[in-house]
């Protein structure tokens, strides 16, 4: 992983000297991952889900990425996925749509952040 990398990511939020110990200290295989995260469907999941008001879905794809989010230190996006994924777990007809609506968007400016971060830095 390149300096520049962890500097912007750092300063992005994420915890990455924790992520790489995860990863046994291989910053290689960290970068890996990370890189590939750039592909995972759960974003696109989440958002599609939260639009179509299908809650119980979009619990599924909220807790799938804060488990993959919290493993490679990109605590931003940890913290907005954890956060949904505690509204979304309760019953369907108690679910704060406005709050929703308002991490979906938080979580959308967070995951932009971290493309541009990734293709700025490739």
């Amino acid at each position: 992983m390149n300096e520049n990398l962890k500097h912007k990511l750092e300063e992005y939020g994420a915890d990455i000297d924790s992520a790489i110990r995860r990863f046994m200290g291989n910053e290689a295989m960290y970068a890996k991952y990370l890189g590939k995260f750039l592909n995972d469907k759960n974003f696109t999941g989440l958002k599609e889900s939260v639009a179509a008001k299908d809650y119980g879905e979009a619990y599924k794809y909220a807790h799938a990425m804060k488990g993959v989010t919290a493993n490679i230190g990109l605590t931003p996006l940890y913290d907005i996925t954890a956060g949904m994924s505690d509204i979304l777990r309760k019953n369907e007809e108690t679910i704060d749509e406005a709050a929703i609506c308002q991490m979906t968007e938080e979580l959308e400016e967070k995951y932009s952040q971290f493309c541009k971060i990734m293709e700025e830095n490739k």
